[in-house]
């Protein structure tokens, strides 16, 4: 996953590597923070609302959980990463290669295909039997692609 969320590293040397390495923990920690959010949100709704459905609460208290246990354990692979220069130039060196970083856009070109054909099966299958998933479908379409032509017009004007 770090091809997809922390995509992008330009670091020449082990000490730009660090400074790297640092922001990404500190988004951990946000994501960490989002987690445990998530849950107490969870929490908070039971406690006002009395509502008891154990499918949901488990999604909620699940997704909250998985998030906040997967930024803990990349804050401390990060942490053993930056306490060993060894480990910070093997890195480095692994996440500036080329070859990674074609592998990563590739590998992003047909996620975002496979995305965008799962949910025109979806818009069409699930619009025949409920209407708001034909419009929910519609609607991600949308954001994908004009978020997409916002991004290309943004970093053609930054490179």
């Amino acid at each position: 996953m770090k091809g997809l969320f922390c995509g992008g590293c330009k670091a020449r040397n082990n000490e730009e590597y660090r400074i790297v390495l640092k922001k990404r923990q500190k988004k951990m920690l946000i994501l960490l923070a989002v987690g445990l959010l998530t849950v107490g949100l969870g929490i908070l709704y039971i406690w006002k609302c009395g509502f008891e459905d154990s499918y949901s609460l488990g999604f909620v208290f699940g997704f909250g959980t998985g998030l906040a246990l997967g930024a803990l354990i990349a804050m401390v692979k990060i942490s053993r990463t930056l306490r060993d220069e060894e480990k910070v130039k093997a890195a480095r060196l692994r996440e500036t290669d080329e070859r990674e970083l074609e592998v990563d856009n590739q590998a992003l070109r047909l996620t975002a295909k496979i995305m965008l054909a799962a949910l025109y099966v979806l818009l069409i299958i699930g619009g025949l039997f409920l209407p708001e998933i034909m419009t929910v479908c519609c609607l991600l379409i949308g954001v994908f692609l004009l978020s997409y032509e916002i991004a290309k017009k943004y970093y053609a004007k930054r490179m």
